[in-house]
C-alpha cells in the first residue's frame, strides 16, 4: 500500500485492508483482500469508484469489513461536497462511522 492504512485485518474480515493518500488535488484509495493477502487489489479515486464495474463488489466488501461509512466519504468526495484529511479518515475508521 502506498497510502496511510485506514483499516487492516478487521476481525470480521481478516484479509481486508484499505489505505488513503492524497496526491495533488486528488484522493486515492487502495483496497486489498483475499485468501493469499492482496489477492485482489483495487486503486481508485472517488469518481472512478462510482464509474467502476467493480463498485458493487467493493461496496459488498466495505460492508463486510465494517467500513460501510466509506460509501458516504466516497460520495462526498466525488461530488465535491466535502474534503477530508487522512487524519479525519483514520478517525472515521477507528470510530466506524463519519458522525461526530
Amino acid at each position: 500500500m502506498k497510502g496511510t492504512v485506514l483499516i487492516s485485518s478487521p476481525p470480521q474480515f481478516p484479509s481486508f485492508e484499505i489505505a488513503h493518500r492524497a496526491e495533488g488535488n486528488k484522493h486515492y484509495f487502495e483496497v486489498a483482500y483475499g485468501s493469499s493477502f492482496n489477492e485482489l487489489y483495487y486503486e481508485f479515486t472517488p469518481k472512478e469508484f462510482f464509474e467502476s464495474p467493480d463498485r458493487e463488489e467493493l461496496t459488498l466488501q466495505f460492508k463486510r469489513a465494517g467500513a460501510a461509512w466509506m460509501l458516504s466519504v466516497l460520495s462526498a468526495l466525488s461530488e465535491g461536497k466535502r474534503q477530508f484529511t487522512t487524519e479525519q479518515l483514520v478517525a472515521f475508521a477507528s470510530k466506524g462511522n463519519v458522525d461526530g
